[in-house]
């Protein structure tokens, strides 16, 4: 006879503890769906065409995932810079993707634009923004990085030629400097370079605060750029050489073409001009060498006759390698004009103080023996002079002439009684001495 209680106590125990147990379960939370990339990093080519970054979930959610994501990287998105300038395009939702629901993985589509041009490698970094629920957990593996690699053979850029000599006569027309790449642009390149060399461009001699008749040339364009346009394989840096009335020994411009993330330099990648001196008439103003003491300055005006002469047209450079003498030059395009110069006598103990201006032709690279030359003479006194500090007084115009159909005509020197300036209110503001810049010793 079975033992009903006894029977009914166990099968209470049994239901007791299956109740319990399951109470204890229903208590713990439940375990979410891990999410991450499923991989860290991934290289592709630029040829690869689409290509996926793909999203897992460790165990399927019960409803659509959204998943949102930025993009960053060196590689340009077509959303955020144009199709003309991207590497690649998000295929589908831009920063949003789905895994539906009971899916365990997802995938951001990516189209890697392929161009012809070099660049270097560019990646594209993916991170995991947010989710659409709190039930699903974002790993720390959450960063892809994308590089993409480039198969495009780099541009090389280089002078055709490393040197060139031209005459400052030459001023009429723009030099035009080639710059080419081995190979036609596949979109506009942008190279860069130097200007170094012993002849003065206008923009540094402008920041110098150097008067404008001591520039020896400028670029028609932006200083230090050059584009070689898409579909083309060179182009030009363009130099306007100037015409100035100093004599100097032959200058030089060396253009260096610098390094830059699309092109490669060539062997030829520095380029050397040289300019001569063009031709004309050398104006020189000498004193004895054993006025050791003895500083004078030089200045030539211009004006509608020789009567009226309002105009500074140039300065002798300062300091002189040569100390006793100051140099102008005037060029042979220079064919018709009243001019008058001035000679000052800045500082010194000679008393009498002879000294002589030379007018001496140059041309082909020779100066006119001093047999052959315009030479005049005269004498100053310790009371004609005046010192550059003395920023009241105007130079005396002390010898004229005249340039008709290239040919010269001088007046004597007339020497004042007193002083070798005169006072006037205003100075022309290009009246300067600039020290540093190198002058000629052929006298």
């Amino acid at each position: 006879m079975k033992n009903y209680p006894a029977y009914m106590l166990s099968i209470t125990l049994v239901i007791a503890m299956v109740v319990g147990f399951s109470s204890c379960k229903d208590d713990d939370p439940p375990v979410k769906p891990k999410l991450s990339f499923l991989q860290a990093t991934l290289t592709v080519d630029e040829s690869e065409g689409v290509i996926e970054a793909k999203l897992v979930l460790d165990k399927a959610h019960g409803k659509d995932l959204n998943v949102e994501y930025t993009l960053g990287g060196t590689a340009s998105d077509q959303d955020a810079v144009g199709t003309a300038n991207a590497d690649y395009e998000v295929v589908g939702d831009h920063g949003l993707i789905v895994i539906p629901a009971g899916e365990t993985s997802g995938a951001i589509g990516i189209e890697i634009y392929n161009d012809t041009g070099f660049e270097p490698n560019e990646t594209i970094e993916i991170s995991i923004l947010d989710v659409n629920t709190g039930d699903v957990e974002i790993t720390a593996e959450n960063e892809m990085e994308i590089t993409i690699t480039n198969d495009d053979a780099q541009l090389i850029a280089s002078f055709p030629n490393t040197t060139l000599t031209v005459n400052e006569d030459d001023a009429q027309e723009a030099l035009l400097i080639a710059v080419q790449l081995d190979k036609v642009a596949p979109a506009d390149i942008t190279l860069e370079y130097t200007l170094e060399g012993t002849a003065l461009d206008s923009t540094f001699a402008f920041n110098e605060g150097y008067p404008a008749s001591y520039y020896d040339y400028y670029v028609d364009g932006v200083t230090g750029e050059v584009v070689i346009p898409s579909g083309s394989s060179t182009a030009n840096i363009e130099l306007q050489i100037y015409t100035d009335f100093l004599f100097e020994n032959d200058e030089t411009i060396v253009i260096t073409l610098t390094a830059t993330n699309q092109v490669q330099l060539g062997t030829n990648k520095t380029m050397t001009i040289t300019l001569e001196q063009q031709d004309g008439k050398v104006i020189a103003l000498v004193w004895d060498d054993t006025y050791t003491d003895v500083d004078m300055d030089m200045f030539l005006w211009i004006g509608d006759d020789t009567t009226n002469l309002p105009g500074l047209l140039a300065t002798a450079l300062t300091p002189r390698t040569t100390p006793q003498q100051e140099l102008i030059f005037i060029p042979s395009l220079l064919t018709d004009g009243a001019f008058g110069l001035s000679y000052v006598y800045y500082s010194g103990t000679a008393d009498p103080m002879n000294f002589e201006v030379h007018f001496a032709d140059f041309a082909a690279g020779v100066l006119e023996p001093e047999a052959d030359r315009d030479i005049f003479a005269a004498t100053y006194t310790l009371a004609n002079i005046n010192a550059w500090d003395q920023s009241d007084l105007q130079p005396i115009v002390v010898h004229r002439f005249l340039i008709t159909a290239g040919a010269y005509s001088y007046g004597k020197i007339v020497v004042p009684s007193s002083g070798s300036r005169i006072k006037r209110q205003t100075l022309p503001g290009n009246i300067r001495r600039i020290p540093g810049l190198p002058s000629s010793t052929l006298f």
